[in-house]
């Protein structure tokens, strides 16, 4: 098993805009890939439980993976008959692409994998992970502060060492940012709240942040954090100088 600090985003940024990617030739990566669809076939949970990068990424609000054991309990979760379906039919010089340092994605970013076979992460959305989602944002809009339950979708929670804030998309894809003090509710009226926000992705590697503005203020939220038990900073400024900057981690992810 291998654990790695992922750039939150870095790989899940699957669009056209990639810059230009080659299909398999290399002998390694293909054997690589031969290697993984092989596990698939065998349906080896736990073979391929060892060789995923943890914490395992799943759309919010769904749980990260953490370790193995939890991988394997929910495989289900992960690949679905459909999806093994789609690397068994696939060829590794047809179907398969490595992106440069990013690493060797199935089609257009199914999946992904390293170079030395472990998994990065999957971007297929399987029925179980569909209606596990749809039960948790109900279960959130039932106990949220009233006024607020009218995101389209939920994007993170995330705590510093004075607020808990969270992100939520709003339809015509802008973003809100709602925080309240340590020790208070969600279900209470937050301290702050800000419409209008937006969210900035740069290069290709698809580096990500949230980016609000209020009363001369900007709160800026990025998730581009390579530090250990850090993941995400909020930095607030005004006219371009830093009043604070604080480290945050995950709430129920």
């Amino acid at each position: 098993m291998r654990i790695f600090k992922l750039t939150l985003f870095a790989i899940l940024f699957v669009s056209f805009s990639y810059p230009v990617f080659a299909q398999l030739t290399h002998i390694d990566h293909v054997t690589v890939v031969k290697e993984f669809i092989e596990k698939i076939k065998n349906n080896d949970r736990q073979s391929i439980a060892a060789q995923v990068i943890y914490p395992f990424r799943r759309d919010y609000p769904v749980k990260r993976i953490k370790n193995e054991a939890e991988f394997v309990a929910r495989f289900d979760e992960v690949f679905d008959q459909n999806l093994k379906n789609i690397i068994l039919k696939s060829s590794p010089r047809r179907d398969w692409s490595q992106v440069g340092w990013r690493g060797i994605m199935l089609n257009q970013g199914d999946l992904w994998i390293d170079e030395a076979g472990d998994l990065i992460s999957v971007n297929y959305e399987t029925s179980k992970t569909k209606s596990l989602k749809k039960t948790l944002i109900e279960r959130d809009k039932g106990w949220l502060f009233e006024p607020l339950r009218n995101y389209e979708f939920p994007v993170y929670q995330i705590k510093t060492k004075t607020h808990i804030i969270r992100i939520d998309e709003m339809k015509g894809g802008v973003y809100r940012y709602s925080s309240w003090k340590n020790g208070r509710k969600m279900s209470e009226k937050p301290d702050l709240l800000i419409e209008k926000g937006e969210k900035i992705i740069e290069g290709t590697a698809g580096s990500t942040r949230y980016v609000f503005k209020n009363d001369g203020h900007e709160f800026e939220i990025n998730f581009e954090v390579e530090e250990e038990g850090i993941d995400a900073i909020l930095t607030i400024t005004k006219d371009e100088e830093t009043l604070s900057e604080q480290n945050a981690v995950f709430l129920n992810y």
